[in-house]
């Protein structure tokens, strides 16, 4: 189950730009003309237009154990995305001029997206780093929450109504288990969690509870995931005063990262992006 929770679109996004992971191929070779050009527009982005052929040269570019989804048209539609956030973000570095600047200049010749990306995505987040505080009652509420080791039943479901059902059950989750075991997508019985181990939105809903309760269904990319607590243990740490920092670091990272993720989903939110579903269809994978 940690393994299916690990797959948080944003923190992916992220990774894939971020400079240190970043995959996306560098300028191709200008004079090299493309075999069977497919001028087909797959989709606009403001004022770009990708073409079937574009969309190909990425795909070419990642080999077959990057695709998150083994279904053929979610996979399409994944790398879409991912390539309609990389030319809103460039769009965005060009706005900036930041394609004139002379460290950019520098690069130009290697990685002319990689720069342009790292340039944006640095400034961004060092404008960010300025406005985040974390306060005393922050890094003290995340090492008591460190603490805590919960046993608990994690079960996810893409029916709505199922996981109010579920989180309703109290003591009878096991029977209402069975009653909506058609809709149920994954329940592999109690575990236990400590901190770090699921996606902040899941995690919260998991320590907000006692022993005995039940979350709310809590919603989870296209799924609804409902908690039980089952019983808990404390963790014996170092004193606080003595990762007090490393605490504090933990925290101003995370919030960072959540607002990086806000400020690309209102870029995203914001570019006038259509796609023809239909010609994305009809491309092959490689």
């Amino acid at each position: 189950m940690s393994a299916f929770y690990d797959k948080c679109k944003i923190v992916l996004i992220i990774a894939a730009l971020s400079v240190s992971a970043l995959s996306i191929s560098g300028c191709r070779p200008v004079f090299k003309e493309k075999d069977h050009e497919d001028g087909r527009v797959v989709a606009k982005i403001d004022n770009y237009e990708m073409t079937v052929s574009d969309f190909k040269d990425e795909l070419r570019s990642k080999s077959a154990n990057k695709y998150q989804s083994a279904n053929p048209i979610k996979a399409k539609e994944e790398l879409m995305e991912e390539l309609i956030t990389k030319k809103i973000l460039l769009q965005e570095a060009q706005e900036e001029n930041f394609d004139k600047d002379k460290l950019f200049m520098k690069e130009i010749e290697r990685y002319w997206e990689q720069a342009l990306l790292k340039i944006l995505l640095k400034k961004k987040s060092d404008e960010l780093s300025n406005t985040i505080h974390v306060s005393d009652s922050e890094a003290m509420n995340e090492y008591l929450r460190m603490r805590r080791k919960i046993y608990a039943d994690l079960i996810m479901t893409g029916d709505k109504d199922a996981a109010k059902g579920l989180s309703s059950a109290g003591e009878n989750l096991d029977q209402a288990k069975a009653n909506f075991k058609e809709k149920i997508i994954s329940d592999e019985g109690p575990e236990w969690w400590v901190t770090g181990d699921l996606p902040k939105a899941l995690e919260d809903a998991l320590f907000s509870l006692k022993p005995g309760e039940s979350s709310k269904p809590v919603s989870y990319g296209d799924s609804w995931t409902v908690i039980r607590s089952l019983k808990e243990e404390e963790l014996k740490l170092t004193p606080f005063e003595k990762i007090s920092q490393d605490i504090r670091k933990k925290i101003f990272d995370r919030k960072k990262e959540e607002m990086l993720e806000k400020w690309m989903g209102n870029l995203r939110k914001n570019a006038k992006v259509s796609v023809d579903k239909k010609v994305l269809e009809e491309i092959t994978l490689p």
